[in-house]
């Protein structure tokens, strides 16, 4: 059984409500859940964007409310782990939410990760890492049986279904992308937390070919870094380059003649009948 974080909040006796709407809640009373495993679904915010948050939530309060998963007796986190971090910070005794019902923690995984593709702020390498995610795990899922369900997309993974297809039908990419992305996922999951998260969040750059490398076992996390510059192969010099490298310099060489002899002409024959 895995270790679950509680932290201390509550709300408002009487001030329960049912899936879908509103609520507020008031800190002191009742335990929050915090899911490690849950929260890893989340890419924190960089050092900017949090300070822009807490700015934000000190001047107009919490706009956006928390998602809860009512399992239960408990209530669980599943979206607003970033202002929930900042609402600590700052000593606020209540926020906004929202409960919604889910029959597992599966289906909770499946809608934390389309929620998360839904945002209009997802970068180009965190998209891909998402879109990896959900193919994964709906595949995982759909092996073991499990019934899939969100409320972003309405999709439906049966065993005789093409999983990427119906995820790059819903993500308007192509089947191919799904897979690639899918291995993509694998291969960042192999880094450091730390690692991972910058390369994410594009504080570091590293080629998109590297991760797929790591995820077949190509290269070692270590190597990731070494070589060409990210994105970026340098490709074998031929001895048809060589040839046209000395044919384009012969003939800026004689760019400074108006004319040309007999042997410059047969020379410079030579050398194209020789490409």
């Amino acid at each position: 059984m895995s270790k679950r974080k509680k932290l201390s909040a509550s709300f408002h006796k009487g001030d329960e409500v049912a899936p879908g709407q509103t609520g507020r809640w008031i800190i002191g009373e009742r335990e929050l859940v915090i899911r490690p495993q849950l929260k890893l679904f989340i890419i924190p915010l960089s050092e900017e964007e949090r300070a822009q948050l807490r700015a934000s939530i000190q001047e107009e309060g919490v706009r956006d409310s928390l998602v809860l998963w009512k399992n239960g007796g408990e209530y669980v986190l599943i979206d607003g782990h970033n202002r929930f971090a900042v609402i600590q910070e700052l000593g606020l005794m209540d926020f906004p939410y929202i409960t919604k019902a889910f029959a597992s923690e599966g289906e909770v995984t499946h809608w934390m990760i389309q929620n998360q593709m839904a945002r209009r702020n997802l970068n180009p390498k965190a998209s891909k890492y998402y879109r990896g995610m959900l193919f994964n795990k709906s595949k995982r899922n759909r092996d073991e049986n499990l019934k899939q369900y969100t409320e972003v997309q309405n999709l439906h993974f049966g065993e005789n279904r093409d999983t990427a297809a119906e995820i790059a039908k819903t993500t308007g990419v192509s089947r191919r992308t799904i897979l690639s992305d899918a291995k993509y996922q694998e291969g960042l999951d192999k880094l450091e937390e730390a690692t991972k998260l910058k390369i994410l969040t594009g504080r570091i750059k590293v080629a998109d070919r590297k991760i797929l490398d790591l995820a077949d076992d190509k290269i070692s996390a270590e190597e990731i870094f070494k070589g060409d510059e990210p994105g970026e192969k340098k490709a074998p010099v031929t001895e048809f380059d060589k040839r046209i490298k000395h044919v384009v310099k012969y003939l800026h060489a004689l760019m400074k003649d108006q004319k040309l002899n007999v042997r410059q002409k047969a020379h410079l024959l030579k050398m194209i009948n020789e490409l």
